[in-house]
């Protein structure tokens, strides 16, 4: 079960606005549901992030949308440095996970400071809405092993 689905206060995230097309319509409306979805083949099975048009193994632009567990591991981050005269005093991480299904999806990475970040981190999904009242996936770590790296 999933977190409710963070209100985007003043923070970071409250600059973050949701670009929907045609194509990206139903991951959002997933997300507004408090589900991650990615693209299934409908070819070769292969799995592709939300993003991706065509697969990457069988070159078919046919597909499926399919529910994801919401987690994964970190593979890089960076963070987008907040500048003075921005006027804010916050970093917003971002970085790359890649799901336990396989693809890799880029994510806001949020509820961690950039010097706790780690690669094989395990982070798990949650939903935030944006300004523009649309809701989104971002990333916070799992809380089973938050912290618990060598």
């Amino acid at each position: 079960m999933n977190p409710p689905i963070q209100e985007s206060p003043d923070g970071p995230t409250s600059e973050v606005s949701v670009y929907r097309s045609d194509s990206s319509a139903a991951f959002f409306d997933g997300a507004a549901r408090e589900a991650l979805l990615v693209k299934q083949c409908t070819e070769c099975g292969h799995l592709r992030a939300a993003r991706r048009s065509v697969c990457r193994r069988c070159g078919s632009p046919e597909y499926a949308w399919r529910d994801a567990a919401g987690t994964g591991t970190l593979i890089t981050w960076a963070v987008n440095a907040a500048s003075p005269s921005s006027g804010r005093g916050l970093s917003q991480p971002f970085g790359l996970i890649e799901l336990a299904e396989g693809p890799w999806l880029e994510s806001l990475l949020v509820g961690v400071e950039s010097k706790d970040l780690y690669e094989g981190a395990p982070f798990a999904v949650t939903f935030v809405r944006g300004p523009d009242g649309d809701v989104f996936p971002a990333f916070r770590p799992s809380p089973s092993t938050a912290g618990d790296h060598g």
